[in-house]
Order: C-alpha cells, then sequence, then structure tokens
C-alpha cells in the first residue's frame, strides 16, 4: 500500500484513474496558476515602469514650482512605496527542488501557488499606491492653481 508523505495528511485516492473530464479539469487549473503568474509578472513590470517614470518626472518638473516640496516628497514618497511593492513581487522563488523527493516536489508546487498570490497582492499593493500619489499629485496641482498653497 503507498505512504504519504511524512507531513501531509488528507485521504489517499485508490483504485481507478481520473476520467478525462477531471483530467482535462486538473490540467485547467495548473495552466490558469502558471498563466496568472505570467500575468502578474506583465503588470507588475509595468507597473514598476510607471513608478520609475512618474518618480522621474516628479523630481524634474515638480521641484516646488508646481506644487510645495513638502506635497512633493509626500507624492514622491508614495511613488517609492508603489515601487517597492512591484519590486517585491517580481522577487524570484529561491527554492529548487530534488526531482527525486515527492515531498520536495510537493513543497515547491506549494510555494509557486502562493508566489502566485504574493504577486497578486504585491500588484494590488503597487497600484492603489500609485493612485493615491496620483490623486495626491492633481489635487496638488488644482489646490496650486486656487491659490491655496
Amino acid at each position: 500500500m503507498p505512504q504519504m508523505p511524512e507531513g501531509l495528511q488528507g485521504p489517499v485516492q485508490l483504485g481507478e484513474a481520473l476520467t478525462v473530464e477531471e483530467q482535462s479539469a486538473v490540467d485547467a487549473v495548473r495552466d490558469a496558476i502558471k498563466n496568472s503568474g505570467s500575468v502578474a509578472n506583465d503588470i507588475l513590470g509595468k507597473l514598476l515602469t510607471l513608478d520609475a517614470a512618474m518618480i522621474g518626472g516628479g523630481v524634474v518638473i515638480a521641484k516646488g514650482e508646481v506644487f510645495p516640496v513638502w506635497w512633493a516628497a509626500v507624492v514622491m514618497t508614495l511613488l517609492l512605496v508603489s515601487l517597492g511593492a512591484a519590486l517585491s513581487g517580481l522577487w524570484p522563488l529561491a527554492d529548487k527542488p530534488d526531482p527525486g523527493s515527492c515531498e520536495d516536489v510537493l513543497h515547491f508546487q506549494n510555494r509557486v501557488r502562493e508566489s502566485v498570490y504574493r504577486k497578486v497582492d504585491a500588484m494590488r499593493l503597487s497600484a492603489a499606491f500609485l493612485c493615491i500619489a496620483l490623486v495626491m499629485a492633481v489635487s496638488g496641482v488644482a489646490l496650486r492653481g486656487t491659490g491655496a498653497f
């Protein structure tokens, strides 16, 4: 009788193989996880580029002429946090499983799934800080136009 790898729990299915429909559903889930990781990487890369461009443009353009320096510092800080979140989502996995060890392979598969969730969380965080920075920048320009600064 097959033994479960140490540390894993749950029922072991013995008996008949998966049907064609069941196997295609399992393959579709695996493909979706793989594809969502590459899509998340693409979006994080675009957020990273956008953050870097806005930081560079903000340093050159908004040196106290568009809105006060302290306002620009707040906007730049928000953009740097967005940049850091995008970079953290792009950080690769450091694990290299031993293909001969079932336990290592299962652990690696779980880490890949967790990395997709981490990428999505980083993408949301980066996009949120980018949006907040944009709202702050636009409101700073609007307040400057009304003479509030």
